[in-house]
């Protein structure tokens, strides 16, 4: 059995600044790529990687992207692979259009599609797929706001579907497939997970009036915060294989010779 700590730091893999220092007198964070790494190294190949912050701090799943890097290094989530976590994709939001990036792009919709033929416009969606390309994430999971579900692609098995849905009591959805699309969002990251072949799981989240502490309480504690907990605390996107059959019982008797056949 590994030992584990109860306690993990996040490190700081890289950092970019992606727009003016201050926007509407708020200072602008960096676009981060953060770690906390699982206890063997051996676990870097099945990494998760959760993002979130698409329309900036102005909705509220930017709050879980937070909750969950306190909940790490407190301890309250123990992974055993490496998190990757984006806590912010979006820091230089449009303050007039909140799902605008500073240059008035939709990082959501600016995804490659399944083709991988179009060009990301956004310097944030290039420096995701950059830090994709070196992470290489065996599940992405991601953030947004909207009806309360659960969103996820093929790749995702079904019993991970199941539990997760079960633990955040909403319900699940292929993408593609649900009664209700995301308004106005335009949503190419579930296509460009499949086209890559990374699972890709997506909490939809109602942007509420709760407070920070309000939502930590509630949606986080019961629901979304004990589905991460479980996602990350055991090999979900890597289970382990079944064992071979011991040969000891393919063995084939030895079969008596006929005595016609004694003197051959």
């Amino acid at each position: 059995m590994i030992a584990r700590s109860s306690r993990r730091q996040w490190k700081t893999i890289e950092f970019v600044n992606v727009g003016p220092e201050f926007i509407g007198g708020k200072e602008v964070a960096p676009l981060q790529l953060l770690q906390a790494c699982g206890p063997s190294a051996t676990t870097a190949q099945s990494a998760l990687w959760v993002m979130g912050g698409f329309e900036g701090t102005t909705k509220k799943d930017s709050y879980f992207t937070n909750l969950l890097q306190k909940a790490v290094q407190s301890g309250v989530i123990q992974p055993i692979t490496d998190i990757f976590l984006t806590p912010l994709i979006n820091p230089a939001s449009d303050p007039k259009n909140t799902s605008l990036n500073i240059t008035g792009v939709s990082l959501l919709g600016d995804f490659p599609g399944e083709t991988n033929s179009d060009c990301p416009k956004a310097f944030e969606t290039k420096t995701l797929l950059r830090w994709n390309e070196k992470i290489q994430p065996k599940a992405i999971v991601s953030f947004v706001t909207g009806p309360n579900l659960v969103r996820y692609n093929e790749l995702v098995p079904p019993e991970v579907v199941n539990k997760l849905s079960e633990l955040c009591e909403r319900p699940a959805f292929l993408w593609g497939t649900e009664p209700e699309m995301l308004p106005g969002q335009g949503n190419r990251l579930g296509d460009w997970c499949k086209a890559n072949g990374i699972c890709w799981i997506e909490f939809s989240i109602e942007d509420s009036k709760k407070s920070f502490q309000e939502i930590a309480e509630s949606d986080w504690k019961k629901h979304i915060g004990a589905s991460l907990k479980w996602l990350c605390e055991g090999p979900r996107f890597d289970p382990p294989k079944e064992e071979e059959p011991s040969l000891k019982h393919l063995i084939v008797p030895v079969l008596e010779m006929p005595p016609e056949f004694a003197n051959l």
